[in-house]
């Protein structure tokens, strides 16, 4: 796969998955345990995605998310170029996490969310599962 169209055609197939971020021990809890919002393929994925569809409108995101977006983004750019490197991992995973701060409202909260969301996807250490219920 080398382009947009192939991404997209693969990003919206019914049959693409979530993989990473835990989602071995998601799997494994009993059925009896409604998945987290990140780990829902198929129907509920698609019902997750109509409930939240309002607040990623294309004027929704140029309103309220394109200044978090691009002062986010030029900070990331800003380190790389002071350092001469960066993981575009750690770029985008930080880029995310703004993002979904600004767009649920934790913007104001204490401070500390990316070292809680990394203890609780531990791939990033080697340790695949979730941490915790």
């Amino acid at each position: 796969m080398s382009g947009y169209q192939e991404a997209r055609a693969v990003l919206r197939d019914t049959a693409t998955v979530q993989a990473g971020l835990g989602i071995e021990t998601v799997e494994k809890l009993p059925s009896r345990f409604r998945r987290p919002v990140l780990y829902r393929d198929g129907p509920e994925h698609r019902e997750d995605r109509r409930q939240t569809a309002r607040f990623f409108t294309p004027r929704r995101v140029d309103e309220h998310y394109r200044e978090v977006m691009v002062r986010v983004a030029e900070a990331q750019i800003g380190t790389i170029r002071d350092t001469g490197r960066g993981r575009l991992a750690d770029v985008a995973f930080h880029l995310a996490i703004e993002v979904a701060s600004a767009v649920i409202g934790l913007t104001e909260s204490r401070p500390g969310i990316r070292r809680r969301l990394e203890r609780f996807f531990p791939e990033k250490f080697g340790t695949p599962g979730l941490t915790s219920l």
